[in-house]
């Protein structure tokens, strides 16, 4: 056994040898078994060439080590790679991104010493009909055909029949019965129950989403036919015809010329396929901040869905039309959506379906109106408020002591009220407070005032509280031009339009006589607001602004005295020739003894 130097003898060598490669093979081949433990078994193949995909069915045994050969038509291998089959996730893709699976490609699948194979087959889909209930196609081979549709309460399979290289699967109208939009997949199987797939899809032209208020639609994303959509508007005496490239993420905007009104259908065909939607004369009536409500009516009897959008979010409600009229009530919740609070600054829409989900939607906003008070003609004016509702305006003298005045809005919501002829000046500080019933509003006037303007740098003077917003605009030939300056510490502000801003790019030459206004607003959506002009500087003693200081104009100032003549601020200014602060007879003395004496040179 052992020779005279130690060694093991030739014979011993080569059984220590065979026993070292055993125990090696134990531990490394282990894993690959040669043959199929009782009751397992290998799963089904499943090819898709469309969508170079590899998987299997469910029915094959977990924890198997399986390799995975992929062949092309000429048998040079394409992909060679292993895995372990599990059962839960079998959809898997076994072959990599870039690997193309294509018709007659060989797929064979290996564990245990156990093989199956499958040939991709060239199966494929020309038609989709749902008017017979049909899937069709062509293939080569004579392998059994499969069609299943996924639906709510399916899957619903038909048997496929084959001739002379085309096959048809029919399901029974009393199985299912095919509808636009429904998708499912046909598969052709080898009799050991490999199989290869494609998927189908009956075609459907998107939903229509149509917003009648804002002339404008879009399709949903749910249309399986891409292509040129006809889109036409049949109104009462007009017909409007047009073409869409759907899908588009742009909006298909109706001319301003058109519009779209109750009643009025709008048709879309593409390829044989045809939408029709009827606009319902479908009204938001009230949104009220008060009780959390939004209130409307419409035509058609489903249900309508009403969504606020807040920044940061949105809340909805479904609210069933009853009667003609719809509430959606935000003030408790509904399902996952919680109460919410409606605010001035919200807004959003009513999407009502038709039986086919066409889609109309109205936008609509939460109460937010406007005041604007005129301080050079003692005008307030307001927009937005309730249509065709009586506002009641408190003038406070104090905290605690006012005076009402009441207007009626028209129905567009609009007020007005001139203090002027009852005395109230609108000035800085005056406290206003206006009421509707539905939004109440406090109002503080700003102190903002115009002071001169520049014309020859372009500049435009003002004073407002410091800190406080300014907006100055010149009523430009082709459209106002503003700009937002800032004001100093002491409240001084001054506009050059000169020069672009950041409010506006737009410059303008100011000459004499050149008008705007000064505005402020509130963050409350109330303003203050009074008109300028570029005046040139007043002449003392040239009432009549004819450039000349002479007995014309002492006799105007004359006539003023003796209330035979009105004069207004400007000629005022210019009849106080002394500039003592009054327009006396001395004003007009002086005036006719300078006359004299440049008479008399």
């Amino acid at each position: 056994m052992v020779d005279s130097y130690g060694h093991l003898s030739k014979g011993y060598q080569l059984r220590f040898c065979l026993m070292v490669l055993s125990f090696l093979a134990l531990i490394f081949l282990a894993p690959y078994r040669t043959v199929l433990a009782e009751g397992e078994v290998l799963p089904h193949i499943h090819a898709w060439p469309l969508e170079d995909i590899v998987n299997f069915s469910s029915d094959g045994t977990d924890g198997m080590d399986c390799t995975i050969e992929l062949y092309d038509a000429g048998d040079t291998l394409k992909y060679f790679g292993s895995f372990t089959y599990d059962s839960g996730n079998s959809g898997v893709d076994v072959i990599p991104d870039g690997v193309d699976v294509a018709v007659g490609d060989r797929v064979v699948l290996s564990a245990a010493g156990q093989t199956k194979d499958l040939i991709v087959s060239d199966i494929a889909v020309t038609l989709v009909d749902a008017a017979t209930n049909t899937v069709s196609g062509t293939t080569s081979s004579p392998d059994q055909i499969y069609a299943s549709v996924f639906v709510e309460g399916g899957p619903y399979g038909a048997d496929g029949l084959i001739s002379e290289g085309n096959w048809s699967a029919t399901f029974s109208d009393l199985v299912y019965v095919l509808k636009p939009g429904d998708n499912g997949l046909v598969s052709q199987i080898e009799p050991d129950g490999d199989n290869t797939s494609v998927r189908w899809i009956v075609p459907k032209i998107a939903s229509m989403m149509v917003f009648p208020y804002e002339n404008m639609m879009n399709f949903s994303g749910d249309g399986t036919s891409e292509g040129i959509y006809t889109i036409t508007l049949i109104g009462s005496g007009i017909e409007f015809a047009s073409t869409f490239n759907y899908p588009s993420g742009e909006w298909f905007m109706f001319p301003e010329s058109v519009t779209i009104d109750p009643g009025d259908r709008i048709t879309v065909e593409f390829n044989g396929l045809f939408r029709e939607l009827i606009i319902p004369n479908l009204v938001v009536d009230l949104v009220d901040i008060r009780n959390e409500k939004i209130t409307g009516s419409s035509n058609l009897a489903s249900p309508v869905f009403v969504t606020i959008f807040f920044e940061g979010g949105q809340v909805s409600r479904s609210s069933d039309v009853i009667d003609g009229s719809f509430i959606a009530d935000f003030s408790v919740p509904q399902g996952i959506e919680v109460i919410y609070d409606i605010t001035a600054q919200d807004h959003g829409i009513v999407t009502q379906m038709d039986q086919d989900d066409d889609t109309c939607i109205v936008s609509f906003w939460a109460p937010n109106p406007e005041l604007t008070a005129h301080t050079d003609s003692e005008i307030l004016d307001g927009i937005g408020w309730m249509a065709s509702t009586g506002v009641e305006i408190r003038v406070y003298s104090n905290d605690t002591e006012y005076t009402t005045y009441n207007r009626v809005t028209n129905d567009e919501g609009f007020f007005e009220i001139n203090f002027g002829p009852m005395g109230i000046d609108l000035q800085g500080g005056l406290k206003l407070t206006v009421s509707d019933g539905m939004t109440d509003r406090l109002f503080i006037l700003s102190c903002i005032r115009f002071i001169s303007a520049n014309v020859v740098d372009d500049l435009v003077n003002g004073y407002i509280e410091p800190g406080e917003y300014v907006q100055v605009i010149i009523d430009g030939d082709n459209g106002p031009v503003f700009r937002e300056p800032v004001p100093d510490l002491n409240g001084y502000w001054t506009a050059d339009f000169s020069v672009p801003d950041t409010s506006d790019s737009n410059t303008y030459d100011i000459l004499f006589w050149t008008s705007g206004a000064v505005r402020n607003y509130d963050g409350n959506r109330n303003a203050t607001m009074s008109g300028w002009v570029a005046e040139p500087a007043v002449l003392p003693g040239d009432v009549n602004e004819d450039g000349i200081v002479d007995r014309i104009d002492a006799n105007i100032i004359l006539k003023y005295l003796a209330g035979k003549l009105a004069l207004d601020d400007r000629e005022l200014l210019a009849a106080d020739y002394n500039e003592d602060g009054f327009v006396d007879q001395i004003d007009a003395r002086l005036i006719l003894k300078i006359s004299a004496k440049t008479k008399n040179r």
